[in-house]
This record gives structure tokens, sequence and C-alpha cells, in this order.
């Protein structure tokens, strides 16, 4: 007797499934439930042993890189900017994101400027590299990223010191 499907494979199916628009709750006649079908033969995704899982893992793989390249060609232009090699990353964006979230809620007067002016000009006086409100990381690259989120930390480590003295001395 060959060995049942391991919760975690059945959880890596799922997750790309759903990932990849072909999973619907309940409906056995969703796409997710096809692709297992061609592949092992079988109904049910409960049914798979752990070979057949691989199998069906390995095909959802093979789907996903299809999808991704198909939309490189229909998009190249949204891909590329999406993706810009050597440029900051979306986790460095996330963490400058954050900064600028934090530096805002410890200033103690609020700035005229929204959030995205004050990121353009902390860019600008910082990395000496033009930001636009539309885009502010457009033309910041990967270590000027790494520079900006230093940067930042050090903004918000000033502001929470001036907090602490105020409150002491207050």
């Amino acid at each position: 007797m060959q060995n049942k499907m391991s919760h975690g494979k059945r959880k890596t199916i799922y997750g790309m499934a759903t990932q990849l628009g072909i999973y619907q709750k309940g409906n056995e006649n969703d796409d997710l439930h096809a692709i297992v079908h061609r592949v092992t033969r079988k109904g049910s995704i409960s049914q798979l042993t752990d070979e057949e899982a691989d199998l069906v893992v390995g095909e959802l793989v093979k789907l996903k890189r299809e999808n991704r390249a198909l939309k490189a060609r229909k998009n190249p232009d949204e891909y590329k900017q999406k993706h810009r090699s050597g440029m900051i990353n979306p986790n460095q964006e996330k963490a400058v994101w954050f900064y600028m979230y934090r530096l805002e809620e410890l200033d103690s007067t609020p700035s005229q400027k929204t959030r995205t002016e004050r990121l353009c000009a902390i860019i600008e006086k910082y990395l000496h590299v033009s930001a636009y409100t539309g885009d502010p990381f457009r033309f910041v690259s990967f270590a000027n990223g790494s520079i900006l989120i230093e940067v930042l930390k050090k903004m918000v480590r000033h502001e929470k010191l001036k907090a602490e003295e105020k409150s002491t001395n207050g």
C-alpha cells in the first residue's frame, strides 16, 4: 500500500491552485480537480499518494511558469516596471513605508506635506536622486534602497529620543 499524501503537500497543492485562480472551494469540477484527474486519473485530492501529489505540484509549477511568461508577453512594459532588476525591491519598499508611517506617528508637529511628498524630499536630499510623487522609487537602486532604509531608521530613532526628552523635561 502506498503512503497517503502528507498534510504539507496538500497545503502546497491548494495554496498554489488558489494563487493561480484554479481552485474553487467545494467545487469538484474546478480546474484544479481537472488537472488532478488528468495527471493521476483520480477524482479526489484526498486520494492522492505522496508520489502523485508531487506530480500534481510539478504540473502546477509548470502552469505557474507559463502564466508568468504569458503575463510578460501580454504587457511587457508593466511586467518590466514591476520587476526592475537592480532597483529597489518590494520588501525594501515595504520597509521604507513602515518607517515613513512610524516617523509620522512620532512627529510632534504634523507636516503640511503628504507622506509621499516627504518621502520624495528625503530621497532627493539623502540619495541625490529624482523622486516623483507618482512613483517615488522609480530611480532608487537596490543599494540606495538599503541606504534609504538606514536613513529612515536614524530619523525614527532621533524622533524617539526627542519625544523621550520632551516627556522627561516636560
